[in-house]
């Protein structure tokens, strides 16, 4: 059915328009390391009049935050690092409302050992959570976790993990950490850090993690009654609410929860009944048939989202086409990297108990969403966001994990979609460029949301 549907609609991504484009074969990516970000930047404006594919040269800056008017800083896209004098990182960002690359040099000591140690943080350790100006990494094979925060440099160990239980389904495998987010700096006595591990998908906290003392304990049930059957829960993704000082967790069955730890000793869970409009979940109306068909052969993943400005609450859902375990020939018998082809958004209504589809408007706002703090902001004309619409990065389930080295795709599914007009753009990765599927390669690590 996916080959039908691929020969009807070949990766046609722009639903609102009547005039499409193949945009999928002239997608070119940056595999593995950047050799010179600034001259690898291309800005969005600049994909349109550049169409040989070229990159717009953009000078080298050094790291500068100015104030914002807004009560929230813009973002940035953290792009793979490169390395400068003395073998030390320069941390690369695509800064979105200044339209450059911003690099964060290390300037820390130059002994030996730390030298290793700084050529090794994102060669041996994965990237598994982005928020609060701090980024999440880990080694599973050496039991590693920490935080790490590029612009001052600072690294917060976390406790062990080796001691969450593990449900014997999958005592034979690697249980890997999927996701880790914190509800403010771990500077903070009263931080605490949330994250999904194992295959499963299980759900673990941490009150106070730079503390010595600090340890992982596992939360929440294991399994799903489905019919007759009974299935991991599998926590899809949670995020923290400063506003409700909670935090709320979405599972992949669609079950809500919200989670308070004031009393880390007792954790209370709050179950979140929401009615949805049948005539808009599982699928939104507000899209053409062919993005509807695409949606029904897709895989939907959710996000939670949170405006903290304004304290809203967001279900996000992803659809992503993954034609590699399609068992027919796709594009002429060559294999086709997944990617996102449309998304719906619903508005969590708490006191209602309701899911509020968002039909061609997002509120103006301009969401965030990949292995990062889902996060909505005001798109206000200094931050030059594009209001209505998703700025998204690769999602851990599709995305390879750091020790699978043979898997040619992973970190391409990014970009910018236009809720309002149902579109696609890039965002510093030309769209542009004049290229086959072949040329699409993997961007170690991938690219993640940071806020600074």
């Amino acid at each position: 059915m996916v080959s039908s549907l691929l020969r009807l609609f070949p990766w046609k991504r722009n639903f609102g328009s009547s005039n499409w484009t193949s945009q999928f074969t002239r997608i070119r990516f940056i595999s593995g390391k950047v050799d010179d970000a600034s001259s690898n930047c291309r800005s969005p404006g600049a994909a349109a009049a550049n169409e040989s594919g070229g990159f717009v040269a953009v000078s080298d800056e050094s790291v500068s935050i100015s104030p914002s008017t807004t009560s929230s800083p813009p973002p940035w896209l953290m792009l793979p690092p490169t390395f400068g004098e003395n073998r030390k990182n320069v941390y690369n960002f695509y800064s979105i409302s200044e339209d450059k690359v911003v690099n964060l040099k290390n300037t820390g000591g130059g002994e030996e050992d730390e030298e290793e140690e700084e050529i090794e943080l994102f060669e041996k350790h994965e990237i598994v959570g982005s928020s609060h100006g701090w980024l999440a990494l880990c080694n599973h094979r050496e039991e590693q976790q920490f935080l790490f925060n590029p612009l001052s440099n600072r690294r917060v160990e976390l406790p062990p993990t080796d001691a969450l239980p593990v449900h014997e389904d999958y005592e034979d495998y690697c249980t890997p950490l999927n996701k880790l987010i914190i509800s403010c700096s771990p500077e903070e006595e009263h931080c605490v850090a949330m994250m999904s591990y194992s295959m499963d998908e299980r759900l673990a906290f941490c009150s106070c993690p730079s503390r010595a003392a600090a340890e992982w304990t596992q939360i929440g049930e294991w399994s799903h009654a489905f019919e007759d059957k009974t299935l991991p829960r599998a926590y899809q993704d949670f995020v923290y609410s400063g506003k409700h000082k909670l935090f709320f967790c979405v599972t992949e069955f669609g079950d809500f929860e919200a989670w308070d730890f004031k009393d880390p000793n007792s954790p209370a869970m709050t179950p979140v009944d929401l009615k949805s409009d049948k005539d808009n979940y599982p699928y939104g109306s507000s899209c053409k048939m062919e993005e509807y068909m695409l949606k029904r052969e897709s895989k939907s993943v959710k996000y939670l989202v949170v405006a903290e400005q304004t304290g809203e609450l967001f279900l996000v859902r992803r659809f992503i086409l993954n034609p590699e375990y399609d068992s027919e020939p796709v594009s002429d018998g060559k294999s086709v990297p997944y990617m996102t082809v449309s998304f719906d958004v619903h508005k969590i209504d708490l006191q209602k108990g309701e899911l509020i589809y968002m039909e061609s408007s997002l509120d103006g706002l301009a969401i965030f969403i990949g292995i990062n703090h889902g996060f909505a902001i005001s798109a206000a004309e200094e931050l030059k966001l594009s209001p209505n619409s998703i700025y998204f990065t690769d999602s851990k389930e599709y995305c390879p994990r750091y020790w699978d080295k043979d898997r040619e795709y992973g970190g391409h599914d990014n970009g910018v979609f236009n809720y309002e007009t149902r579109t696609f753009s890039s965002c510093y990765f030309p769209a542009a460029a004049n290229s086959e599927t072949q040329s699409i390669k993997r961007i170690v690590p991938p690219p993640i949301w940071f806020n600074p």
